[in-house]
């Protein structure tokens, strides 16, 4: 691919991702100027503090739900941002590493349709409106979840240039994956979303794939540059901040998720530039 190519593509996925943050921002404010709405009216069934970690004993107050709405700000807000940085940063680089780890940054902007669900609830919308926003909230954790795989694939030395065509294969298999997924439509957790049907399933995808990014990145070291190997712990800081924000709705874990995947985005993009330049 092009580098100005590369670099377009990145600039319509960065104002994709503007929008979703101007419809975010429309929303919040519809929930706090001018609707009537408040956490205990929502109806959450159950709490979800982490994969299977679920609690029957809601206490949900404002002030959580503000924390659960802020940490989906955080994670928009870190998608620009970053977005902006690898693609001037890195505009003259052919890095793959940082196209498809730009592209799974952005893809926490789809977290924004998590509130829509709450918006579909105050009104009383057919359940139906939910799961399909439950489903691209899936979505787009899928993608970025493949699209790092394709990060640590690159960095383990896969030569295949239509990066286009990987991203475009990655769009497809999550929308299978996303649409397939079972979603349990009576349990609306305090996150947002609805409960999955098969969270096991989900779970060990996710950690088989997290694992074979790991894999491939030690493999990266041992064959190809051992500053892939510093790399490593940037990684993983950025895989926890954005498991753990998925789930957290009190305002101290939520900052630290957050500040958790910027310091390791930018320790990543530190050592990616020390192996190019």
């Amino acid at each position: 691919m092009l580098i100005s190519v590369r670099n377009n593509l990145l600039l319509v996925f960065i104002i994709i991702s503007l929008l979703f943050f101007i419809g975010l921002c429309a929303m919040v404010y519809y929930i706090g100027f001018i609707s009537e709405m408040n956490a205990k009216e929502m109806g959450f069934t159950q709490s979800n503090f982490f994969w299977f970690a679920y609690n029957m004993d809601i206490k949900a107050d404002d002030f959580q739900f503000i924390s659960n709405i802020a940490g989906i700000f955080i994670l928009i807000s870190l998608s620009i941002i970053c977005g902006f940085l690898s693609r001037n940063l890195f505009k003259k680089t052919i890095s793959p590493e940082i196209f498809f780890f730009s592209a799974f940054l952005l893809s926490f902007s789809f977290e924004s349709f998590r509130l829509l669900n709450v918006l579909f609830k105050y009104i009383n919308a057919p359940i139906y409106y939910s799961m399909v926003t439950s489903r691209i909230v899936y979505f787009g954790r899928i993608l970025g979840l493949l699209s790092l795989l394709f990060t640590s694939l690159y960095a383990a030395d896969i030569k295949y240039q239509r990066y286009e065509t990987l991203l475009g294969l990655s769009a497809i298999i999550a929308l299978t994956l996303s649409y397939s997924i079972p979603i349990d439509s009576t349990v609306f957790l305090t996150n947002f979303l609805y409960k999955l049907g098969d969270e096991s399933g989900i779970f060990f995808i996710f950690l088989i794939v997290y694992i074979i990014i790991i894999i491939n990145f030690v493999g990266a070291t041992l064959n190809k540059d051992s500053k892939f190997l510093a790399a490593i712990p940037y990684l993983l800081l950025v895989i926890s901040g954005r498991e753990l924000i998925n789930f957290l709705i009190s305002p101290v874990p939520v900052v630290l998720s957050g500040l958790l995947i910027l310091i390791g985005t930018l320790g990543f993009y530190r050592q990616i530039d020390k192996i190019y330049f």
